[in-house]
């Protein structure tokens, strides 16, 4: 756990770097981020990286990502804050989103953004501490949404910020996410189709919105990939292909979701069995965050089911170091990870390597919820215990009958 400090940071230090037009554009965010005197007021160890953002967006115009909110300093901001969640440096993102929400609290997006770190650090640790802190963020950014549709409804305004229903389509997609998470899958599912319907609704008033594909590529995607084996296909339209194709557009072409999107291209490409597509992505996105952990689930799980068995355990041998040195995971991956190792090992006939897996795995301190959750894969860990022994004692019993 890194700890910041908030320190000065002159505005006369920005000056010789950036053009007039970034000076302006700063200035709104100097005042609100308590700025005295000329000063901003932001985490130290963020500076310089603040000042490599703003200075990159002025070097590269706003034409070559789609813009997203009317205020482009801030928006490079929330980007950075993004950036530091996809490299799960999620203290120095926790501590940059709560500077920026302070320093304007009616400002939906913070409130989003700063649900998004949340949720991130949650779905990373297993962890549902972290629940009621993004539960907060997230009805607050709905309601300051909400309250600023409603105010340009009346005036009739409702066309110069499609941003808010990105926004609100954003906040839906989150709450479908959790609500599955409770296994909640009917209000999920509604939540989903809100969803859906604010990023269509997004599009429509400006299609270079590209964010919003993200959203509609997941939606697409998954719906169609877990309804198909169910659904008479002449009835209800196989969409993977176009929700593939909508997340490889956010992955481009996107401002704040190219780094979920690309990840969420990999799972997808993973489920459709393109393995070498998903792999080349997978390890672009360990060499952008090679911190996080993420990236290394995915290439253990590419490699598990294309049954490269040696590869996949070397992945996860990885990826159990850096679960065991972070104090925050609660159990639930320790014990998944374990048990993609044990079946790595057993398949490749590394059997003792295998049933110590399997033992360690059990031996985990878990809460009652994620012992439910957890109840099939310590089924399989006992199965393939029951392989490798029976597997070692017809391996004796061999031994034994050459003996004689």
């Amino acid at each position: 756990m890194v700890s910041f400090g908030l320190t000065n940071f002159p505005m006369k230090r920005f000056n010789p770097l950036l053009p007039s037009f970034w000076q302006t554009r700063l200035s709104f965010i100097q005042k609100k981020l308590g700025g005295v005197s000329g000063r901003i007021y932001i985490p130290a160890v963020i500076q310089s990286q603040v000042t490599i953002f703003l200075l990159a967006l002025s070097v590269f115009p706003p034409a070559v990502f789609s813009r997203v909110l009317p205020d482009t300093a801030k928006e490079a901001l929330f980007l950075l804050g993004l950036e530091k969640t996809a490299a799960e440096r999620f203290s120095e993102a926790d501590s940059l989103f709560r500077a920026l929400v302070k320093a304007e609290p009616g400002d939906p997006w913070g409130h989003f953004f700063w649900a998004v770190e949340i949720a991130a650090r949650m779905m990373d640790a297993e962890q549902d501490s972290f629940s009621p802190a993004f539960s907060i963020q997230l009805s607050i950014a709905q309601q300051l949404a909400e309250k600023q549709l409603k105010k340009l409804k009346k005036e009739k305004k409702e066309k110069e910020r499609p941003d808010l229903f990105l926004l609100m389509g954003n906040i839906w997609g989150y709450r479908a996410i959790y609500e599955h998470r409770k296994g909640y899958w009917l209000g999920g599912l509604q939540a989903g189709l809100k969803a859906k319907k604010n990023f269509e609704r997004a599009l429509a008033l400006d299609s270079s919105l590209y964010d919003a594909y993200n959203g509609l590529g997941n939606y697409n995607f998954w719906k169609s990939q877990r309804t198909r084996k169910f659904l008479v296909s002449t009835l209800v339209k196989d969409e993977r292909e176009l929700g593939i194709e909508q997340l490889i557009w956010a992955k481009e072409r996107g401002y704040f979701s190219r780094p979920a999107a690309a990840a969420s291209l990999v799972w997808a490409l993973i489920s459709e069995k393109n393995y070498a597509w998903a792999q080349a992505l997978a390890d672009s996105l360990m060499a952008a965050y090679p911190e996080a952990k993420s990236p290394l689930w995915a290439k253990g799980t590419l490699y598990h089911e294309r049954k490269m068995w040696d590869s996949s355990a070397a992945v996860f041998s990885n990826l159990l170091r850096r679960l065991e040195a972070d104090s925050s995971q609660s159990g639930f991956n320790l014990v998944e990870c374990r048990f993609r190792l044990a079946n790595a090992y057993y398949q490749s006939g590394h059997y003792e390597a295998a049933l110590r897996e399997c033992q360690t795995a059990k031996n985990y301190t878990l809460s009652s919820k994620n012992k439910k959750r957890l109840r099939k894969r310590f089924e399989n860990l006992s199965e393939i215990s029951k392989k490798i022994q029976k597997a070692l004692a017809q391996k004796k019993s061999d031994g034994h009958q050459s003996y004689r």
